[in-house]
């Protein structure tokens, strides 16, 4: 499950930085990076709890 949940965050991830590619008024871009800055946290966070599961898992 964490898994296919860090997937959805590497779409959405690519989706921001593909926006971001774009001209965007300077208060949108604003918004937007700030959106792909949570984004990438809770893709860090999925991704640690899926490293300590496997871990866990091994043991």
């Amino acid at each position: 499950m964490l898994e296919e949940t860090e997937r959805g965050e590497d779409t959405a991830l690519a989706r921001y930085r593909s926006a971001l590619k774009d001209e965007l008024p300077a208060d949108i871009r604003s918004v937007v990076e700030a959106q792909m800055q949570g984004v990438q946290r809770n893709h860090d966070q999925i991704r640690a709890l899926r490293d300590q599961h496997k871990a866990a898992a091994t043991h």
